[in-house]
This record gives C-alpha cells, structure tokens and sequence, in this order.
C-alpha cells in the first residue's frame, strides 16, 4: 500500500521533472523562432511575443498540477498532511485573532496491520478509503480531512468547541463500525481530540496533543476516545484535566 512518503516522493519527483519539461519547451520554442526570423523576419516579434504568453501559461499550468497532486492523497482522495498543515496554521491564527475555537482529532485504524495480514492489503485500502468518506461527510467544508500517516487521519474543525468534535467523533464512530460489520472488517478506532481558543497553542502543539491521546486510547486497550481542552488547562495551572475516555461497549 502506497504510504505518505512514498507519495510525498512522487511529488518530489515530479517537482523535479518540471523545470527540464519547461526548458524543453523553451528551447524548442527558440529554435522555432529563430527559423522564423530566418524565413520572415517581420513575424518574428509577433511570434516572440506568443512564445512568452505561451512559455508563462505552461508555468502557471505546471505549478497548479504540482499543487493539486501535493494537496491530495491519492489512495482516499482527502487532503495531503502538507494541505492539512497549512490549513491548521491558518486555524489557529484565526483562533489567535478572533478568540474564537479550533479543535483538531487524530483517528487511527485499530489492528489494521493484522487485517492486511489477514485479508491482504486491497482491504486494507478499502478500509481507508471508507473512512476517508465517513469522515469527509462529517467535517465538511471548513473542516478538513487528511490521511497524515498510513491509517491515521486528521480532522481539522475550525469554530468548533470540545464538545461539538466530541459528538461529531462519536457520529463517526458510529457510522465507521457499521461500515466495518457490513464488510466483516475486524476494525475499532482509536481517536484523540484536542480544544484550543486564543493563544493558548500552536499549530503543532495542537496536532502533537491529538497525537498523544489517541496513543493514550490505544494504550488502554483501544477503541475508544480521549479529549482534552487546552483552555481549561492553561487555566488549570495546578489541577490539569485529565483525558476523558468515550469507549464503546
């Protein structure tokens, strides 16, 4: 199963690929002008001028291609870790200027190694991309989905409170095992949720708590989900809030 870096691979490549194509380009285009100008020199500015508008168009194009392959995953289809990066970055400085909420989940796919072992890894996929949708039809716009590492995701719920990523996590879970029984996928989920308004963190502080709780769950057997506020905490300098545990029966 293709992984993020292997992606993120491609998409160096093809980062690469680009300029010599773009060079090509160009260096046909001048050999072409320069028998132009050979054969009827008058055509030669015109056609000087059409080269550029051309050699910009093929600019524009290119890098529009590099940024749509970089911004998608494309096994599930939802948004790169790169694309989801930039998009908490600007979450969270809209939390830091307008005081309002940012909550952001990381779910991961319990025992998703030994499925692939089992079933072999197109179920694997499918399982991703399952979850890719129950997901996307969640956290719609201006939330945002992304596979950050083989079968984790991110959710990104800007505006939204604690409580409101809770109940929408727990949605989710809801809709991912009745998906997982329709198939007969022995798969659980492991999600942690992390809460802050104002200043109270960064982009990265945020994603790396997320991280930490859904690590927590799976430490505690698994299937289940852990949230913390990080208002309530930077308010609690000596009496930190302690994860909440949502597991199901």
């Amino acid at each position: 199963m293709r992984s993020a870096t292997n992606f993120e691979r491609a998409e160096g490549r093809l980062r690469a690929v680009a300029p010599y194509a773009f060079v090509s380009g160009l260096v046909a285009g001048a050999l072409l002008l320069a028998a132009l100008w050979w054969l009827w020199p008058g055509g030669a500015a015109a056609a000087g001028a059409l080269l550029l508008i051309a050699c910009g168009w093929q600019i524009v194009v290119l890098r529009r291609q590099v940024r749509a392959i970089a911004d998608r995953d494309p096994l599930t289809g939802v948004a790169s870790r790169s694309c989801f990066a930039r998009a908490l970055e600007r979450a969270v400085h809209e939390s830091s200027r307008f005081g309002t909420p940012v909550s952001v989940a990381v779910l991961d796919c319990d025992d998703f190694k030994r499925l692939n072992e089992q079933l072999g890894h197109a179920a694997g996929d499918a399982v991703l991309i399952e979850v890719a949708d129950v997901l996307s039809q969640l956290a719609s716009p201006p939330g945002v989905v992304a596979r950050l590492w083989g079968d984790a995701f991110g959710i990104l719920l800007p505006s939204a409170s604690l409580e409101a990523a809770r109940e929408l996590l727990r949605e989710a879970d809801r809709r991912l095992r009745a998906r997982m029984d329709r198939h007969g996928w022995p798969v659980t989920f492991s999600v942690g949720i992390s809460c802050c308004g104002g200043d109270v963190a960064t982009a990265e502080a945020l994603l790396a708590d997320a991280d930490a709780l859904m690590f927590a769950v799976k430490r505690r057997g698994r299937n289940g989900i852990a949230s913390r506020d990080r208002c309530e905490e930077s308010r609690l300098a000596t009496d930190a809030p302690s994860p909440e545990f949502a597991r199901q029966p």
